[in-house]
């Protein structure tokens, strides 16, 4: 088992007094912390415009990450690669994998976001064909031994060679898929593929449907099966205190909110601290515009019911208006400040768990939806 560091910089909790300068230096230190302790890998997502994810430039940090280590392996979580031109993206980490040794693992997504879009005047409609001709490009430049050219949908160019070449012959690459297309493309393309346990759970049922469709999609085109990942959170406590809480939501997460309420009463009884800390076991209210904190409430759709403009592939966070599978049951995040564990055994088609940075998460569990939920948080 390979252990590494994951973050998606996520800064956006409440009552945070943290900066996003102050978190992306924590970052990096982190990284620096986990190579000095024998981590396999460091993974620092890319995200903009919102304090859901405050680092923006994966590849600098990994860069200063590089500079000051020997070993551990360098991954964006994920380049979100319509965002950038597929020549700039190769010669980017091609330049990175020679100067770290050949130690980076690349990998791409199209991202969920359109208002991540919008300011870089992409066409948030058109990723996933973006997506799909990037990722070819990059690939290709990768491997040419003289220059190339090529004339596509989205990228056109005649006679480049990009230098210098990646140390790693080939480079690996993760494909970070929701859905259907992005598991085919990392198929047919021979690369690995990384999937969220949740949303393997509600698009197909589970991991074993994502895996089958995977190799069945690589023995199609020819292709030998990559590597497929998946990012699976624990729990760590402190304290006796989040200790309680901890073991409060992992039986809400068994056995529903009864088990919850139960788990809170007698981590109550026996710790005298469950009460602050454990679930809170009252329903979460509509929100009827009303923003709604990552740390305080993050409630998720419907794969189905994505409307325009956010995203076309997997869960989604919720947003005004639309139908909210199961009763939301919130957590306050105090006490706890470690990641949280993922459960997504519930099966289909019930949100599991949202796994966030720093906070106890939001379940939910079969029920009449809730309408009229506006769980759009405003920075």
């Amino acid at each position: 088992m390979e252990f590494g560091y994951f973050t998606l910089s996520d800064n956006h909790y409440e009552n945070n007094t943290r900066e996003a300068n102050t978190f992306v230096s924590d970052i990096a230190a982190e990284a620096l912390y986990a190579d000095q302790i024998g981590m396999h890998s460091a993974w620092i997502g890319e995200h903009h415009f919102n304090s859901l994810g405050v680092l923006s430039c994966p590849d600098l940090v990994l860069s200063y990450i590089a500079a000051r280590t020997k070993h551990i392996r360098l991954a964006p979580a994920v380049t979100v690669t319509p965002l950038h031109h597929p020549i700039r993206v190769a010669e980017q980490w091609a330049t990175l994998d020679l100067l770290s040794g050949g130690r980076v693992d690349f990998a791409a997504g199209r991202g969920y976001d359109a208002r991540e879009y919008a300011p870089f005047h992409v066409n948030f409609a058109d990723n996933q064909g973006m997506f799909e001709e990037g990722i070819e490009v990059i690939q290709a430049l990768w491997a040419a031994e003289g220059r190339m050219s090529h004339h596509g949908k989205h990228y056109s160019f005649d006679d480049v060679r990009i230098t210098p070449k990646p140390l790693q012959k080939p480079v690996p690459i993760y494909i970070g898929s929701f859905s259907k297309p992005s598991i085919e493309l990392a198929a047919r393309l021979g690369c690995n593929l990384i999937v969220a346990p949740f949303a393997a759970a509600m698009s197909y049922g589970g991991l074993r449907q994502v895996a089958d469709l995977y190799h069945e999609t690589c023995a199609k085109h020819g292709k030998k099966p990559g590597r497929l990942m998946c990012s699976y959170f624990t729990h760590f406590y402190d304290n006796p205190q989040q200790e309680a809480a901890q073991r409060a939501l992992q039986l809400f997460c068994r056995h529903g909110g009864s088990a919850a309420q139960g788990a809170a009463r007698d981590a109550d009884r026996q710790l005298g601290a469950a009460r602050q800390l454990a679930v809170d076991h009252r329903l979460a209210k509509e929100g009827r515009g009303r923003g709604l904190l990552r740390g305080d409430l993050l409630l998720q759709r419907w794969p189905q019911a994505a409307q325009p403009g956010q995203g076309r592939d997997g869960p989604l966070h919720a947003r005004g208006g639309a139908a909210l599978p199961g009763q939301a049951y919130r957590a306050p995040q105090r006490g706890v400040t470690k990641v949280s564990r993922l459960v997504s055994r519930l099966g289909l088609p019930v949100t599991a768990i949202r796994i966030s940075l720093g906070s106890l998460p939001l379940a939910s569990y079969p029920s009449p939806p809730m309408r009229n939920a506006d769980a759009h948080r405003h920075d």
